[in-house]
């Protein structure tokens, strides 16, 4: 039986937690929630995940810190990242970031990235 995957949602839009907490519920996965750039970092010191998926345009949270953080650590954990803007990939780390998913958010193009990323099969 293969490993329980826990995903790291890091996005200060409650509305964005709950949809993609619901979404992803559903595929027995374990969801943390992050609202700050502080609480994401003690997550990822604390705790290992299967996936992270990290809003870029929020206020509350610092996306380059958290990527910065995570290669400081050798945090290899694949990475979806999530905006409302345009994004120049050259600021992105590709080693981490496997992914950008527009908001506002829609389940079909979350769903296939974020699963294939956490390792698990789409029904």
């Amino acid at each position: 039986m293969k490993d329980h995957i826990c995903i790291l949602i890091v996005d200060a839009d409650e509305k964005s937690q709950t949809f993609i907490s619901t979404l992803l519920g559903a595929y027995e996965l374990t969801i943390w929630q992050s609202r700050n750039t502080d609480e994401a970092l003690k997550a990822l010191d604390e705790h290992r995940f299967g996936l992270i998926l990290l809003d870029l345009a929020g206020n509350a949270v610092d996306p380059y810190s958290v990527l910065r953080f995570m290669k400081k650590r050798k945090i290899t954990t694949p990475v979806i990242a999530l905006t409302d803007r345009p994004v120049a990939n050259e600021h992105l780390d590709a080693s981490l970031v496997r992914g950008v998913v527009r908001k506002p958010l829609i389940a079909g193009e979350l769903i296939r990235p974020a699963l294939a990323s956490a390792g698990k099969k789409i029904r």
